[in-house]
């Protein structure tokens, strides 16, 4: 899949992998120690491997200005359009899987995760494996897993707060969910939504005056692991309700001046509803290209001298590999132990950039 995207700015680049052993000769499959009753219900058979990809980017949360949030949103916008005109859908757009990358003039957004990306089917149908993050699921795939939990008959779902994956609540039955670029445009609205109510900063500066369980995000997660109608529901209440002031007591203070731009995406997504028609990508883009045009400069804030020599560092290490050495294990290792190093050293900075993850991917 990463292959028919590869061209498409904003998505990683595959520069090397290899399968992991457990012993010399002995390559790690779930086949080893997966029962043939699940390797056929779960309809696959994974092996190990591992991946080195380019470039080293941001998380979403880490932006610096406004201005570059809602652009880099927008370029995500335009990268899932990108995909589908390959035939590929995402299918895993959440706050974890949303990047910032940098160049010398500028940034870009970057669309992580391309592992559970699906070819685009007539029918709109693909296996439950893989289908996005709980918070950021649309009403439309959440209103089916309800219902798919509710055929399988199963009386003790474990909650999904304790669950990886869903997919074995169904192993006796297994189940497809009819997905659409229209889902994927949702989950990118509520990780909007979601940065605008938990951040009150650039940089990954957490909001320190409110509790997230008692947010309207609250609703899309932590309840959302007692039943995921309380979810639904919640969403699709928020989507039909009419009043322009329904993010002004839940946004904070900062961003107060891109509620705007929240409402006018809500509105697109409150006709589509009433119409039963598909929003497209060309009118959020639009909707976006504007805001940004009358969006002031605002300058950027000094980052702490850690963070400026640590991307320094990661920057130095990719200039200094030549085209001969991309295939060369050793220098393929140490990128990889580089990149580890960045991930722990921004971690123990005094404003962590990557929220705790409450939810896995299902």
């Amino acid at each position: 899949m990463m292959k028919l995207v590869q061209d498409i700015d904003g998505v990683p680049k595959l520069q090397h992998y290899w399968v992991v052993e457990v012993e010399p000769g002995i390559v790690d499959k779930t086949e080893r120690y997966r029962d043939e009753k699940w390797r056929s219900c779960m309809k696959s058979r994974r092996t190990h491997m591992r991946l080195a990809m380019k470039p080293c980017a941001r998380p979403m949360v880490m932006f610096k200005t406004k201005k570059e949030l809602v652009s880099c949103i927008r370029d995500i916008l335009q990268i899932q359009q990108q995909a589908l005109e390959r035939g590929v859908l995402h299918r895993d757009c959440s706050i974890n899987n949303t990047m910032i990358e940098d160049f010398a003039n500028g940034s870009h957004g970057f669309l992580l995760d391309w592992e559970f990306a699906v070819q685009v089917t007539l029918q709109g149908e693909y296996d439950l494996g893989g289908t996005g993050t709980v918070p950021f699921l649309s009403v439309n795939i959440l209103c089916q897993l309800k219902e798919a939990i509710t055929k399988s008959g199963k009386t003790n779902v474990p909650l999904i707060r304790k669950s990886a994956s869903l997919t074995h609540i169904f192993i006796d039955h297994p189940t497809t969910i009819h997905h659409t670029f229209v889902d994927d445009i949702e989950s990118l609205f509520y990780i909007f939504i979601w940065i605008l109510i938990l951040y009150d900063g650039p940089l990954g500066h957490e909001r320190q005056d409110i509790s997230h369980e008692k947010t309207l995000l609250g609703l899309w997660s932590e309840k959302a692991a007692e039943d995921l109608e309380i979810a639904r529901c919640a969403k699709f209440t928020f989507l039909n309700d009419p009043s322009e002031s329904r993010l002004d007591s839940e946004v904070s203070q900062y961003f107060q001046d891109l509620i705007p731009l929240a409402n006018e995406w809500h509105v697109l997504f409150g006709r589509s509803l009433l119409s039963r028609t598909a929003v497209q990508f060309s009118d959020i883009i639009s909707l976006f290209d504007c805001f940004l045009a009358s969006m002031p400069y605002e300058k950027p804030p000094e980052m702490t001298n850690a963070f400026q020599q640590i991307i320094a560092q990661h920057k130095a290490l990719n200039s200094s590999m030549r085209p001969s050495q991309e295939n060369d294990m050793d220098v393929m290792s140490s990128a990889i132990m580089s990149s580890k190093r960045l991930c722990e050293e921004v971690r123990s900075m005094d404003n962590p950039p990557i929220p705790n993850k409450r939810f896995k991917g299902m």
